[in-house]
């Protein structure tokens, strides 16, 4: 996966965790970035591979439409560290 982190650099991050629940599939990704001054980022990821076959996403063609997912996240102060952000 590739993540933009709203500085202006993006990483590749690959999976840390992996679990199947039945026909559910559920990824974990761990990675600590830092920031260089205070202010507001918008972080955001964006999967070109969704599922075919999804009935409320553009059906038939639903794997035509990417997955994007974003947050905003603002920093304030001296701090030396953030919130985790735990996706799942």
């Amino acid at each position: 996966m590739i993540i933009c982190w709203g500085d202006g650099q993006c990483e590749k991050i690959e999976r840390t965790q992996e679990a199947t629940l039945g026909a559910r599939k559920q990824n974990g990704y761990t990675w600590k970035h830092t920031y260089a001054s205070s202010g507001n980022y918008i972080v955001y990821m964006t999967d070109p591979n969704r599922n075919g076959g999804i009935l409320n996403v553009n059906f038939p063609g639903s794997e035509k439409v990417q997955f994007h997912l974003q947050t905003e996240i603002t920093i304030s102060g001296d701090f030396n560290n953030t919130p985790k952000l735990l996706f799942w």
